[in-house]
């Protein structure tokens, strides 16, 4: 795994439910509970969900390992997933020709 300044591991796309389609993105860092809480782990992304999730304003040090780890252990994560071609994002070419037209992803041309 790759990590550094300007480099990411994956993209996240958020997705709006009323039209079941992607409305931004942003570039995440991926990391573990395991390396959570040391100096090359920070993981700014579980505290925020931590904290957002359970509308608090608990502030977690890199030290708090075994909070941080059963706040994340809390979080449910059973409905983020979902399986129906609708409620899967969507891209765009964003240059050329295309510019504007929906790219139809691989997984939909497999059922076809």
């Amino acid at each position: 795994m790759r990590k550094g300044r300007g480099l990411f591991d994956f993209i996240y796309l958020r997705i709006d439910w009323s039209t079941n389609r992607n409305s931004g993105f942003g570039f995440i860092h991926f990391c573990d509970k395991l390396s959570m809480g040391t100096s090359h782990g920070k993981c700014l992304l579980y505290l925020c969900v931590c904290m957002i999730r359970r509308k608090c304003a608990c502030s977690h040090t890199p030290r708090s390992k075994i909070c941080l780890n059963s706040c994340i252990d809390s979080i449910p994560t059973g409905k983020m997933k979902s399986s129906l071609w609708e409620h899967q994002p969507s891209c765009f070419y964003t240059t050329g020709e295309y510019t504007g037209l929906e790219i139809v992803p691989y997984w939909i041309l497999c059922d076809l």
